[in-house]
């Protein structure tokens, strides 16, 4: 029934499991189960590395404080963890309003780009907290925009635009309404992101500034030409791929959570989805508190 994930981070990972895998035309259907309770330490390992990185305390932090002493290099990398890391313990709604607190969609973000950069060869512009205005706050813009370049007798072509949004739901409904029904609902966000909305240019032109390597960002620069000119846009459609993601828990998941992406996917003929749902065996907020206040250094 279950088959180990060929890959996730620079080493083979036992603790995430795909359950369900299909492919329907040129979309594809792959839930995971990760076993939280039991594998805690291992995951922990692979995703650790991730989140610094995500959030300024990687490499990038090592090469900023080579010059400064330790004693300054400890005290900066606690002002990362605390000022630049978002805090489980804040909730962004006061008044007696309620609002789920942006860490438990902002963990499905990271890992989800984890696994289409190393797993699809997405590439993406920049870390997550740079596209944060406040960590403690939900993130702006599209939850993941990338792109697949592909080399071609010696030449660089984009093959992909990759267009990601990120939700959790620990709702009971099958599937949940996240999936279609709410407001901002995955269904409704990639489609009208897909059909060259201002949040697509926006993504396109904030990649195109972004981009360090100017072969690619020459590219990103042409297509959000075309898409503005309006004259290919349905090629562009063709070089789309959609990914919805979906944080659920083991109690509540079943086969129906892929929702009208499965069953009708037809308003986005002409794109390829890619529909990913991890299921976690422990309480959303647990997950995302835990692994941020990690990161942190609070536990």
């Amino acid at each position: 029934k279950y088959h180990k994930l060929k890959q996730m981070g620079e080493r083979p990972c036992i603790v995430i499991l795909f359950f369900q895998k299909e492919k329907r035309t040129n979309n594809l259907y792959t839930a995971f189960q990760l076993g939280y309770s039991s594998d805690r330490e291992a995951f922990l390992q692979y995703i650790l590395p991730v989140l610094k990185e995500e959030y300024g305390l990687g490499e990038s932090f090592e090469q900023k404080t080579e010059s400064l002493s330790d004693e300054r290099k400890e005290i900066m990398r606690g002002l990362m963890e605390r000022y630049n890391t978002p805090n489980p313990a804040v909730n962004p709604l006061k008044g007696g309003r309620t609002q789920l607190k942006p860490v438990r969609s902002k963990i499905g973000e990271v890992i989800a780009k984890d696994y289409l950069h190393k797993n699809l060869d997405v590439s993406f512009a920049g870390r997550i907290s740079l596209e944060e205005d406040d960590p403690d706050l939900p993130k702006r813009g599209v939850d993941n925009f990338g792109f697949i370049f592909k080399e071609v007798n010696g030449e660089f072509e984009l093959q992909k635009v990759v267009i990601c949004e990120v939700k959790a739901s620990e709702s009971k409904k099958n599937p949940p309404e996240v999936v279609s029904e709410t407001k901002d609902s995955l269904y409704k966000s990639l489609l009208e992101l897909s059909t060259g909305n201002d949040r697509l240019m926006k993504a396109l032109v904030k990649s195109f500034d972004r981009f360090d390597i100017d072969k690619f960002a020459t590219l990103i620069g042409e297509l959000a030409v075309d898409i503005e000119k309006n004259d290919v846009l349905q090629e562009t459609r063709k070089k789309m791929l959609i990914v919805p993601f979906l944080l659920r828990t083991a109690t509540t998941y079943k086969d129906a959570d892929f929702g009208i992406f499965y069953t009708d996917p037809s308003k986005f003929s002409g794109a390829t989805i890619n529909y990913y749902i991890m299921v976690v065996d422990v309480a959303l907020n647990e997950f995302a508190d835990d692994l941020y206040s990690s990161v942190r250094g609070e536990n």
